[in-house]
């Protein structure tokens, strides 16, 4: 959803923040602020490209990854924006019915 930390706007901070806490009520207040930062870390790696994970080497994050090839070119690289594609999108198929293609073949045939 986001590039980088800072463009996750505080809005949308503010709501995942207020979720986190109406999920942790009920314990002591110290508790309710650790928990809820543990989990805007591990929110933030989700939404966050360059937080997130490396896919083929999943100990690194994409912005490790970067660092590394900026070195090994010697200039520094940046991601400017990313496109997120899911396996098989696009690719939807109708539900058919076997039986009546077949009918629909041999009625054309005859």
């Amino acid at each position: 959803q986001f590039l980088k930390k800072d463009d996750v706007t505080p809005e949308v901070l503010a709501k995942e923040r207020s979720i986190l806490a109406a999920q942790a009520v009920g314990k002591p207040a110290a508790v309710v602020e650790k928990m809820v930062a543990g989990r805007m870390n591990k929110y933030l790696e989700e939404v966050v490209f360059l937080e997130q994970r490396y896919l083929l080497d999943d100990s690194l994050k994409v912005q490790q990854v970067v660092a590394r090839l900026s070195q090994a070119v010697g200039r520094e690289l940046s991601v400017a924006s990313f496109l997120r594609v899911q396996c098989g999108e696009g690719l939807e198929q109708g539900q058919k019915d076997f039986a009546s293609e077949v009918a629909t073949v041999l009625q054309q045939t005859s």
